[in-house]
């Protein structure tokens, strides 16, 4: 299976990839580079050049009593070649004890001050100053903003449990606390129990800006098909000419990525080998060419076997003994077709 990667190595010193080479392009890559013993997990982040929001991202975690001198990372983006992309590498390291009661002591006080803005005693009973959904609403995301910058190792939940929603909207009604201090206590127990989990914080980081992908060639296709054009769409004179074509094709989308339907679609243009003959001895042939041609779009059902659809121009003349006597006109008319196609790419692709 990692055959279908190719390797990639980061120099994390000189900020460049397999000695200074290009990223490669449209293709898988397995992401490695050296770490130290004390770094659990390595995150990528790829991004547009100059651009804020992360187009991938791919972590990898050190396994339980691991201990690798590198990591290995599966990369499943395909790059667009002739490009430039920003590369972030983020190293993780295990939080310690001691960094988990720090970070349950800033989440525990900016809840508590949170509360004594919004909660009351009143009359032996806690209220709350604003709507139940929104007082909710707040806390979790005080819980989530405190670990933001942290990563379990495994799924965490990082919102407070329906029990403290059940609780907060009966703040708005018979409440059945009597201490702000009690219902803190329940939430500090479950920031606790989220924290008892493994979780990663970030001690280094490598950007990487502006780095180029491998130059490649566009790409064409070849195809030789059979196919039928219209000749004459009149009710009472229906006919229809067939003939080998042969055509190239340009394709909407690079293969390596986009939208199955934009990879499998293209533009096609190309000729029939043979003229057309008429049920009334006319050849049917093409202005300039003296051969049909078409333009339309083609589309692979399988992988190298294609539709195409589209328009053929076509000029009749009448024969006698073989020479054209009279021009009598150039049409427009639809034809369909089936071919295999031959694909390859231009200027600098492999």
């Amino acid at each position: 299976m990692m055959a279908q990667y190719e390797s990639v190595v980061l120099d994390y010193e000189k900020g460049y990839f397999n000695n200074g080479q290009a990223l490669p392009a449209e293709s898988r890559m397995i992401f490695s580079g050296e770490i130290n013993e004390d770094i659990a997990a390595v995150q990528i982040s790829l991004y547009k050049k100059g651009g804020r929001k992360p187009l991938y991202e791919v972590s990898w975690i050190k396994a339980e009593e691991g201990n690798e001198d590198n990591f290995y990372l599966p990369f499943n983006y395909r790059l667009q070649s002739n490009s430039s992309y920003d590369l972030l590498f983020t190293y993780f390291q295990e939080l310690k004890r001691s960094d988990k009661k720090d970070i349950m002591e800033d989440i525990m006080s900016k809840i508590d001050f949170y509360n004594s803005q919004f909660m009351e005693l009143k009359e032996g009973e806690v209220k709350l100053k604003k709507p139940a959904k929104k007082f909710k609403e707040d806390l979790d995301k005080i819980f989530l903003e405190g670990l933001a910058v942290y990563r379990p190792t495994v799924e965490v939940k990082t919102t407070f449990s329906d029990l403290v929603e059940e609780l907060v909207s009966s703040l708005e009604k018979d409440s059945t606390f009597t201490s702000i201090d009690k219902f803190e206590e329940l939430l500090e127990s479950e920031v606790n129990q989220a924290l008892q989990r493994d979780w990663l914080g970030a001690v280094n980081e490598r950007k990487i800006y502006d780095y180029p992908t491998e130059k490649k060639g566009g790409q064409l296709a070849l195809n030789i098909g059979y196919g039928g054009a219209l000749l004459s769409g009149d009710p009472d004179n229906f006919s229809y000419g067939q003939a080998p074509y042969i055509g190239l094709s340009i394709p909407w989308s690079n293969r390596a990525y986009g939208y199955a339907f934009f990879r499998n679609t293209s533009l096609s243009v190309g000729a029939f080998t043979q003229n057309f003959t008429g049920p009334q001895n006319q050849t049917f042939t093409g202005p300039v060419f003296n051969r049909p041609y078409f333009v339309g779009l083609g589309y692979n059902v399988f992988k190298f076997i294609r539709i195409n659809a589209g328009a053929v121009v076509l000029e009749e003349t009448t024969n006698s003994n073989g020479q054209s006597l009279q021009l009598d006109r150039i049409s427009i008319q639809p034809f369909i077709g089936l071919s295999a196609e031959l694909r390859f790419s231009l200027g600098n692709g492999n």
